[in-house]
């Protein structure tokens, strides 16, 4: 079980370098949606303090900040013109530098305008295992998105939090962090199928160049929840089963 959870956090420890402008605004957005408290200290200290995102300009290529709390660090900000800002969002920690192009006033409370970050680090917190599947099985998914973009693949884990998977080409560009697809399908040994949404959570290139995503359960009912529990305890019998062997030999 050890090595299957240790493949698995490998796939998603790392973090990713956003820097598609319109990836950058949907990330912030989230945060702004989810009115999210962030975390606002300066280049080389130690100091920080919190704010909220009040509105993402993408076309003006601004991010509007609430004044911070405690008020002292609303100096500190004002004198050094630039912030590293850091939040966590359904399991996933962002940071990404800032600077500041003015302070305005709103109601006799302060807001800070802020350029839009070139880029983002984007990382997820893996807080279930997930089950690898053998590389004698093949489990095939499907995704598909609103706009009608399919995706097939196969899967690789599976944990009851969510998925990893593998595929052969992208079909055009390739799913973005952060993108609800609506439609994803995995279809079991015994052709049972899961049906869900999925969150994608991490983009990359394996063996081969091919696609590795990550994904989060984000709608499932539970009866297809009760078939992904169900599989993962079927790979994890397989596990030990292989492990005995191996030991046995």
């Amino acid at each position: 079980m050890t090595d299957s959870a240790e493949n698995s956090t490998l796939l998603l420890s790392e973090p990713q370098h956003v820097n598609q402008p319109v990836q950058i605004a949907g990330i912030l957005r989230r945060l702004q949606d989810a009115h999210s408290l962030i975390h606002v200290s300066l280049p080389g200290q130690g100091d920080s303090w919190l704010s909220t995102i009040i509105e993402v300009q993408q076309t003006r290529g601004q991010l509007l900040l609430d004044e911070l709390s405690p008020r002292e660090g609303n100096g500190a900000l004002q004198r050094a013109r630039r912030a590293i800002v850091s939040a966590q969002i359904q399991g996933v920690d962002i940071s990404f530098a800032t600077q500041l192009i003015e302070t305005d006033q709103a109601d006799g409370l302060l807001f800070y305008r802020m350029a839009m970050p070139d880029m983002i680090r984007y990382w997820q917190r893996r807080s279930s295992f997930r089950a690898r599947v053998s590389a004698a099985t093949v489990i095939p998914v499907e995704f598909e998105r609103d706009d009608g973009v399919r995706l097939g693949g196969e899967l690789l884990d599976i944990s009851v939090g969510g998925i990893g998977t593998r595929h052969k080409t992208a079909g055009g560009a390739p799913p973005l962090l952060g993108e609800i697809w609506q439609s994803c399908r995995i279809v079991l040994p015994d052709r049972q199928q899961i049906a869900c949404a999925l969150e994608i959570r991490y983009v990359g290139t394996g063996e081969r160049s091919s696609l590795r995503i990550g994904a989060r359960f984000v709608e499932i009912e539970r009866h297809y929840l009760k078939l992904a529990e169900n599989l993962i305890a079927h790979l994890e019998r397989e596990q030990l089963r292989k492990r005995r062997r191996t030991r046995d030999t």
